[in-house]
């Protein structure tokens, strides 16, 4: 009998609680309620009424979150870009934005900004900042564009992060293809980089950056990591064809993954590193180069399970020590010994002076690896 009581004293303070809770859902103001506003889409460059004549013009009348689509045909700017907007071109041989020769074509200020389906070209090269596209922000995707004839870089990332660089072709340009500085988290990948001036790509003070995927050829070098870029991840690139290197690691740019890359007929070097340490060059094939790997004044530098096919000479270490070499196949040990690596080393006691050195993989493996 008490049982009975307990059960129907808790369902009647159920059922009640239930109601109470139903009348105060039921009884809210709708009000309250707040959604966001609807994006738009601005045109640029159409027939039809309420087109804008210029990209800034369109950009200066949208709010966060629209989108602006530019028709073909070549627009003289210089834009702007202080809010989140998705600015889309039709056709990216076609859709033109031309700075004909002056400052930076797009500067891009806001975070959560996406670039896509453009020429850009022509940007001034007055000074090192110049651009096609210069990102002063975070969160900016900038895809399937060509960028092109820019006094200075095609794309200059400036103090950016999780940002992503990809499937654009970037050629031509002043100095640098892609230039990264005092940048974290990024993603390069997928991209066309080629008769670049210098180099398709360089990282200056940027750590932790992914570098995918991406075809490199015809500049002076691929890619150099300039001081202080540390903790990049370097991987499945095709670095080939350059008078200068594949990839440059310059000094104290420590620490990086050069993994899974294919470097070939480049005249000076596949990879050279200079005064850098702790790199892991593992599983590349580095083949049809001058010289396959030049290390001058690095140490604790790990070398393992890549294949040296066909360089005039594969690697040398100068001035050099504490790096080391682990199972690689080479084409030009002699068979069943270990392979000798010939280089110097510093006298500790006149750190002007050096005497010959050599290094060994002990254990290196007899067929290539397929990677």
């Amino acid at each position: 009998m008490k049982l009975f009581q307990i059960i129907n004293t808790t369902f009647i303070f159920l059922l009640f609680t239930g109601m109470i809770i139903h009348t105060a859902i039921g009884t809210t103001p709708l009000q309250q309620i707040n959604p966001q506003p609807l994006a738009n889409t601005l045109y640029v460059g159409g027939n039809g009424p309420g087109n804008y004549t210029t990209i800034q013009a369109a950009i200066d009348n949208a709010t966060n979150g629209d989108t602006i689509y530019v028709f073909n045909g070549t627009y003289y700017e210089h834009i702007s870009i202080s809010k989140q907007l998705i600015l889309t071109g039709e056709h990216h041989t076609t859709t033109i934005i031309d700075g004909n020769h002056t400052d930076d074509v797009l500067t891009i200020t806001a975070n959560q900004v996406t670039i896509t389906g453009f020429t850009i070209q022509k940007s001034g090269e007055a000074t090192m900042a110049d651009a096609g596209i210069e990102i002063i922000s975070n969160n900016v995707t900038i895809t399937n564009n060509t960028i092109r004839a820019n006094g200075w870089f095609g794309i200059f990332l400036n103090t950016s992060q999780f940002s992503t660089i990809t499937n654009n072709t970037i050629h031509l340009n002043g100095q640098e293809g892609i230039f990264l500085d005092n940048c974290k988290n990024n993603d390069i990948k997928n991209n066309h980089l080629h008769n670049n001036i210098h180099c398709g790509l360089v990282l200056r003070n940027s750590t932790n950056n992914n570098i995918y995927k991406n075809d490199m050829h015809h500049n002076y070098c691929s890619m150099s990591l300039w001081p202080q870029s540390n903790q990049n991840h370097i991987s499945y690139n095709l670095f080939h064809d350059h008078p200068g290197c594949g990839i440059g690691i310059w000094d104290n740019a420590n620490l990086n993954i050069i993994d899974h890359n294919q470097f070939y007929n480049n005249k000076k070097w596949g990879l050279v590193l200079t005064h850098t340490g702790g790199n892991l060059i593992l599983q590349n094939t580095i083949s049809n180069n001058t010289l396959g790997l030049r290390i001058n004044r690095g140490a604790f530098n790990i070398i393992t399970h890549n294949n040296f096919i066909n360089n005039n000479h594969s690697a040398i270490f100068e001035n050099s020590t504490l790096n080391r070499w682990i199972r690689n196949y080479w084409d030009d040990r002699i068979i069943f010994l270990p392979k000798i690596i010939h280089g110097t080393a510093l006298n500790l006691w006149d750190t002007t002076k050096s005497y010959p050195w050599i290094n060994i993989d002990f254990f290196p493996t007899k067929k290539p690896f397929q990677l």
